[in-house]
């Protein structure tokens, strides 16, 4: 088992079926970006999926950063997930 490619993420709300395991590198402003952060998609809303979102208040008042690009943990018989992902836009290390 390992982590997937990192796929360049459009903004169009959650690729991923809920629950899948993620690490994403989010954009909070213009320019300023996290390390990885593991995750699980869905389990706070989904907000950072869509773009729409960017920079206001998610109805619990976090402000919201974007993902901008993540990876998917495989189990390495080509689950569900991990097949989505390859349809993405890989990333080059």
């Amino acid at each position: 088992m390992s982590w997937g490619p990192s796929i360049r993420h459009d903004g169009k709300g959650c690729p991923l079926p809920h629950g899948t395991r993620t690490r994403a590198v989010f954009e909070d402003e213009p320019g300023e970006f996290s390390g990885e952060i593991e995750g699980v998609a869905g389990a706070t809303g989904g907000y950072s999926w869509d773009w729409t979102w960017w920079r206001k208040s998610a109805p619990d008042g976090c402000r919201v950063a974007r993902i901008v690009r993540y990876r998917v943990w495989s189990d390495d018989r080509g689950d569900t997930a991990t097949r989505a992902a390859r349809r993405r836009d890989v990333v080059p290390a």
